[in-house]
């Protein structure tokens, strides 16, 4: 899936695997408040964008890097 911003109206979304994604720009995703575990292992996505998406879904346990939970 090469753009994730249709994702941003499955606003009951709970868990949400974009492993190997192309698409960098997670900011869709805010809008998900009901996410609980997002994978975003192997992607482009910058660490500051994982960082300022995790403080608007504080309660999502975010899966990026080499696997281990996100943790700001």
């Amino acid at each position: 899936m090469s753009d994730i911003s249709p994702l941003k109206h499955l606003i009951n979304l709970q868990e949400l695997d974009l492993d190997g994604n192309p698409d960098s720009d997670i900011s869709p995703l805010k809008k998900l408040k009901n996410l609980k575990k997002l994978y975003l292992r192997g992607t482009h996505v910058k660490e500051n964008a994982v960082d300022e998406l995790q403080k608007s879904l504080p309660k999502c346990k975010i899966i990026y890097g080499d696997g281990a939970p996100y943790i700001d």
